[in-house]
């Protein structure tokens, strides 16, 4: 028999054991056969065929056998089936004001596409304005899918969390009182691309994102980015096979559900060597301004001190140079 603190001990073993087998595994499997995607294919729904041809909005396949439509880098609508059921999920901030309380609420989703022109609407309004790079992060996000082969977008995965990670969590326990500290962090991906054959991972940062910039330069300690992109590598470098029969899978679901983008008649053959950087310049229509074209050399200078030349910086500052010409 357990006492009280050896039962305690034995479930959060257990609990730590389950996740590193979850991330070893888990976000990396998917059945092609999962009970939506086979309801889907033998149903043919009006309205599925109907959003599926709607132009605004992408369609992102689940490992856990689920699908996220989106608008603008924003999900509109979480899609399972249970109990021989269709049902969805949407954030009630697209909703009319009548309809909020609680951050989600169950709708069928026939009637959020009924209602998808309304809900658009309503996401478009709430626009940001102001941006440095034009729009938030989850707009660039989606007018990237949708103008690229783009497969997939915010890919999660489970890992170790980071000594500096660790130690912000031990800072928070001390003032909150927690006694435990989780030694796991959940990241994503932003978005996947199919490059010739090859899936590419993708971060995307605006240029304003103080994640670019050292946190403090007195103690030399890194950029978060630098960080960031280190634990993707290490993800592609671990996980290369899984990650390509991942996605051959990924693949081979939107085939069969009738899903189309650039990403699915392109062969999916290998795994690509280095995580993207994707960094979104000023776009807000400022004139040339010196101190951010600083920003933009000092960052360049970053990921290549670390060897990070995967990225898009070179034409960032390029772009932005053209603007001390006019």
């Amino acid at each position: 028999m357990y006492d009280q603190h050896g039962f305690a001990l034995l479930i959060i073993c257990s609990f730590l054991n389950y996740m590193n087998k979850f991330n070893q595994l888990k976000y990396f499997e998917l059945n092609v056969n999962a009970p939506l995607f086979k309801a889907l294919c033998d149903d043919e729904p009006e309205w599925w065929e109907k959003l599926k041809a709607d132009s605004r909005v992408y369609i992102n396949v689940r490992h856990g056998g689920y699908i996220n439509v989106y608008f603008r880098g924003e999900s509109i609508m979480k899609l399972e089936y249970r109990k021989r059921s269709y049902r969805a999920k949407i954030n009630t901030s697209y909703l009319s004001d009548e309809e909020k309380g609680g951050k989600q609420k169950d709708m069928a989703p026939e009637d959020i596409v009924e209602r998808l022109d309304e809900i658009i609407d309503r996401m478009q309004r709430r626009k940001p304005i102001g941006k440095p790079e034009g729009d938030s992060e989850e707009g660039l996000k989606g007018a990237l899918f949708m103008s690229g082969d783009y497969i997939d977008t915010e890919f999660a995965y489970m890992r170790k969390a980071r000594p500096s990670e660790i130690e912000a969590r031990k800072r928070n326990a001390n003032s909150s009182g927690t006694k435990r500290i989780c030694p796991y962090a959940q990241d994503r991906i932003d978005l996947v691309r199919v490059d010739d054959g090859a899936i590419q991972y993708v971060e995307l940062k605006r240029i304003s994102d103080p994640r670019l910039n050292r946190h403090d330069r007195a103690s030399e300690c890194e950029a978060e980015i630098v960080e960031q992109m280190l634990d993707y590598q290490n993800i592609l470098d671990t996980y290369k096979d899984m990650i390509l029969s991942y996605y051959q899978a990924v693949q081979q679901v939107m085939n069969n559900l009738g899903i189309r983008n650039g990403a699915v008649n392109q062969e999916i053959t290998r795994v690509s060597e280095s995580v993207e950087l994707y960094i979104a310049g000023y776009k807000d229509g400022k004139p040339y301004n010196k101190k951010r074209y600083n920003r933009i050399r000092t960052l360049q200078k970053l990921l290549k001190d670390k060897g990070l030349v995967c990225s898009n910086i070179d034409a960032v500052l390029d772009d932005y140079l053209k603007l001390r010409k006019v």
